[in-house]
C-alpha cells in the first residue's frame, strides 16, 4: 500500500518575493496611470507642480524644479499616453505576479521573456543618464532573470 503525503510542498521563497516585486510594480503603475489622468482636470497638472516645488525636503532642488517643468509641458494627449501606457504595464506585472504567486509554470516563462526585453533598455537609459536606482533596477532584474532560467532548466532536468 502507498501512503500520500499530507505535507504541503513547500512554496518557493524567491518566486515568491519576485510575485511581490512585480505586484508593488503593479500597484505603483495604476498609481501613476490614475495620477496621470488626475492631472488632465483643469489646473490640476499646475496645483501639482507648484506643491511639488513647495515640500519641505525638495524646495530648491533642480530635480523638483525639473520635473514640475516637465509636467507642465505636458500635453492631455501625453498624459492619456501615460496613463495607458501605465495601465498596460500595470496589468502585464499582475499576470506575472499571479501567476508565480500559484506557480505556473507559464509565468516563469513570461516572466524571463518581459524581465530580459526590458534589460537593453535599461541599459541604454544607465548608459546616457547613469544613476543609482537605474543601477538596482538593473541588477534586481538581471538577478531576476538569471534565477528564473537556471529555475526554469533545473526542473525541466527533473
Amino acid at each position: 500500500m502507498i501512503e500520500k503525503s499530507s505535507a504541503k510542498p513547500k512554496r518557493n521563497f524567491v518566486l515568491v518575493l519576485i510575485a511581490l516585486f512585480k505586484l508593488v510594480k503593479a500597484a505603483a503603475l495604476i498609481v501613476a496611470a490614475l495620477g496621470a489622468w488626475h492631472l488632465l482636470a483643469p489646473n490640476e497638472a499646475e496645483k501639482f507642480a507648484t506643491w511639488l516645488t513647495e515640500l519641505p525636503f525638495v524646495t530648491g532642488h533642480s530635480l523638483a524644479t525639473r520635473a514640475a517643468a516637465w509636467l507642465m509641458q505636458l500635453t492631455p494627449r501625453s498624459l492619456e499616453a501615460i496613463g495607458a501606457g501605465a495601465l498596460v504595464y500595470a496589468a502585464l506585472f499582475v499576470l506575472e505576479g499571479v501567476g508565480l504567486l500559484l506557480e505556473k509554470r507559464w509565468a516563469e516563462y513570461l516572466t524571463v521573456i518581459i524581465t530580459a526585453s526590458l534589460i537593453p533598455f535599461e541599459l541604454y537609459e544607465l548608459v546616457h543618464k547613469f544613476g543609482l536606482i537605474k543601477v538596482a533596477a538593473l541588477i534586481v532584474n538581471v538577478a531576476i532573470v538569471v534565477y528564473l532560467i537556471r529555475l526554469l532548466r533545473s526542473e525541466r532536468r527533473h
